[in-house]
């Protein structure tokens, strides 16, 4: 009794311990027509609270035949089964991911006019001979999301070397988070320990991977990949373990100015993004962007700035190794 009584009175004191906290409980008790001594005859009311009158509310408003205990899980999880503890009825809690774009029907002509529109874009950016002369790459992000998105600040570097060994490094603001994959194998590690890349996380390292911008727009050059047009100024790139991207070309310069593609966030269900490229700058003869934002279901969350150091003379065996 005692503990229940406390929880309570102190869950009112936090809700009116400062002037604009007492301010919006009067209001409320205004707009709802409570008199204006409630307060003081709740406090009074609930330390006048006996175990006979809790005993008295519980068997006139309480009915255990009625209860239900909710269990979130996978069957799998518990070590007996659920029905053990009475009837079940499941209720399936999955969401369904947003619909893909409708794919252009890959016919041969638009495979075709997708080699061209990719011909278009190398060129745009510097061409395709300084593309395959760039042999590794750290790519340094700095995101700003939005209040709506959490509002944090967070910094992540990719590092690339030909052909495609890959290491991610993103600090949260829980800590550091390590990732490698190189086509075959990957491994994720963080201040709490390593292990293999599965799951979600592999699809979402995966994705990124698949979507650096130097072998990205080196594509008819990687064995499995396929270049689609969808239409004059969006080519559409695939491969076969069902990465995809879709690439928008400025209708003026062929320069790739935006991405839309799905991926796997850190927690919750797959979702579209559209990423908006812009600030374009020379960089050892390539056009690179600098600045973007990114969509999620046509919402924005989050502005980022990019920059890059090329061919500086990374090894396989060192973005391999675990922190």
């Amino acid at each position: 009794m005692k503990v229940a009584r406390d929880t309570v009175t102190y869950r009112l004191l936090y809700a009116t311990n400062t002037k604009p906290k007492l301010f919006d409980y009067l209001m409320t008790l205004e707009l709802y027509g409570y008199p204006r001594d409630f307060l003081q005859q709740f406090q009074k009311n609930l330390a006048a609270v006996t175990r006979p009158d809790v005993l008295r509310a519980a068997k006139a408003h309480l009915d255990p035949g009625r209860l239900a205990l909710l269990v979130v899980g996978s069957p799998d999880d518990f070590p007996e089964p659920l029905t053990t503890l009475g009837k079940v009825t499941p209720v399936s809690i999955a969401i369904p991911p947003p619909p893909r774009p409708d794919a252009a029907k890959a016919a041969p002509s638009n495979l075709e006019k997708g080699k061209q529109l990719l011909d278009r874009v190398q060129r745009a950016v510097g061409g395709a001979e300084k593309l395959t002369a760039v042999r590794d790459v750290i790519q340094q992000f700095e995101y700003k999301y939005t209040q709506d998105a959490g509002g944090a600040n967070i910094t992540q570097t990719d590092r690339w070397a030909t052909p495609a060994y890959y290491r991610q490094e993103i600090k949260l603001s829980t800590g550091w988070l390590f990732s490698y994959y190189d086509g075959r194998y990957g491994w994720i590690a963080s201040q709490d320990g390593s292990g293999p890349l599965s799951g979600p996380q592999l699809k979402r390292v995966q994705g990124d991977a698949f979507r650096m911008y130097f072998p990205l727009l080196l594509s008819d050059r990687i064995a499995g990949r396929t270049l689609n047009a969808v239409d004059d100024n969006v080519l559409e790139i695939s491969d076969a373990a069902g990465e995809s991207v879709r690439i928008v070309l400025n209708k003026d310069t062929g320069i790739p100015e935006k991405l839309v593609y799905e991926t796997v966030p850190f927690s919750g269900p797959p979702v579209w993004v559209e990423e908006d490229w812009s600030d374009f700058h020379d960089v050892a003869g390539l056009m690179l962007p600098f600045k973007g934002v990114a969509f999620h279901a046509g919402k924005k969350v989050v502005d980022y700035r990019m920059s890059y150091q090329l061919n500086s003379g990374l090894k396989p065996e060192e973005l391999i190794k675990r922190p």
